[in-house]
């Protein structure tokens, strides 16, 4: 039988810090109702790639997942964006099939249906949003591997988050990249 756990980092702050899901609280599984979707979310015409997207539901009869609950162990703590992992355990063999950000939380008004619904998507999302200016009068020979650390770099993206092959040529005056600012 297959059995998802799911967790959600729930003291999580910026978006360069590695994940930690090691807290007892983190660990949501055993409030995750039905069943865990997992696909790619339908993007525009043209869009080479679209996020990765999770969702899921969540019992709330005791008002866990109420953001205003201060009785609640998740008391100022649920919001968006936070990092959430699912991972597949079959055959005693654990298998980790998702790793996003909270996109999309929806409260359920009717008292009998106290359920959260929860929609993720994966960081490719938040890479889009990500404003990275590149200096085309400051160019600089590098790797291909080291050009994409700069962009991922300026887009606030975690170094340990990535897998990159830097044995590949130089790249010509790559320019250097910096994150956007507001003046």
């Amino acid at each position: 039988m297959i059995e998802y756990n799911v967790y959600v980092d729930w003291d999580y702050a910026d978006l360069a810090d590695a994940f930690d899901f090691s807290q007892d609280i983190d660990d949501i599984s055993s409030d995750v109702k039905n069943r865990v979707n997992i696909g790619r979310k339908e993007g525009d015409v043209g869009q080479m790639y679209p996020a990765g997207v999770a969702e899921f539901m969540v019992t709330n009869h005791l008002n866990k997942y109420f953001p205003y609950n201060a009785e609640s162990e998740l008391f100022g703590k649920i919001r968006l964006y936070l990092p959430v992992k699912i991972v597949m355990v079959y055959d005693a063999v654990e298998y980790i099939r998702y790793v996003g950000f909270i996109s999309k939380i929806i409260w359920h008004p009717i008292p009998s249906e106290q359920d959260v619904f929860i929609y993720c998507v994966d960081g490719s999302e938040a890479l889009s949003k990500a404003m990275v200016i590149q200096d085309m009068d400051d160019k600089d020979t590098i790797t291909t591997g080291d050009g994409i650390d700069e962009i991922l770099d300026a887009a606030g993206w975690n170094a340990a988050r990535r897998i990159i092959d830097y044995g590949s040529g130089d790249i010509i005056k790559h320019p250097d990249t910096f994150a956007f600012e507001k003046p």
